[in-house]
């Protein structure tokens, strides 16, 4: 197996992979960074325990079409009310959605 690097530093000494928020996002003066912010890790850490990035991630594993991709902030914004009809529709995640209403809500 080839030698690979998860972590580097770029020609401009910067570490990478970069974490990928709504800070590179937006201006740095736009007020309300933090918040978008903190509610998107809120619904990271969701996501996580419902699974959701096992069918919403590049390798498209669930075969979607189109695939709608979870994985970083700004997916995630653009599919924001997609992904809370559905799951109020109790579509996501399959079979059948969340079963207990107040952690769906």
């Amino acid at each position: 197996m080839p030698n690979r690097k998860w972590i580097w530093t770029d020609a401009r000494g910067k570490k990478q992979p970069y974490v990928t928020l709504y800070t590179r996002l937006f201006s740095p003066s736009n007020p309300h960074v933090a918040k978008v912010d903190a509610a998107y890790r809120a619904f990271e850490v969701k996501l996580r325990q419902n699974a959701c990035v096992v069918c919403h991630s590049p390798d498209n594993a669930s075969k979607q079409n189109p695939l709608l991709i979870l994985s970083y902030p700004n997916q995630a914004l653009s599919l924001r009310h997609e992904t809370v009809r559905q799951i109020k529709e109790k579509r996501m995640p399959p079979p059948a959605g969340i079963f207990d209403d107040q952690e769906r809500q």
